[in-house]
């Protein structure tokens, strides 16, 4: 089924809106509400690899090394949310299929 411009719209600014709020959570180091917002079901529609870059930051400022792998792994694992990228913005190459690191935004990297 095709969306409509403005079903385009009111999930872009979900995401947005989403974006604003993980930030707001990461700034203020509150790394348990951030990661309960990220993982929430009613979130999996949205949820893509800016979200999960923002998390880690929330988890490096936070000093959680394990919490930020397991974000990177569930992107890693997660096809849904590179799916949902409407560009390779975020991602390095995805064409060499042993690379799997180059699936994971480089932020996520970066944050690590």
């Amino acid at each position: 089924p095709k969306i409509s411009p403005i079903e385009k719209q009111e999930i872009h600014q979900r995401k947005l809106d989403l974006s604003q709020q993980l930030r707001a959570l990461s700034s203020q180091k509150r790394l348990t509400e951030c990661l309960q917002l990220y993982s929430s079901p009613s979130h999996d529609e949205l949820r893509d690899a800016h979200h999960g870059s923002i998390v880690v930051d929330c988890c490096a400022r936070c000093g959680d090394v394990i919490e930020a792998e397991g974000v990177v792994i569930g992107m890693l694992q997660g096809g849904a949310a590179r799916q949902q990228q409407e560009s390779n913005a975020y991602f390095w190459n995805e064409s060499s299929v042993g690379n799997h690191y180059k699936r994971v935004p480089i932020q996520a990297w970066t944050a690590l």
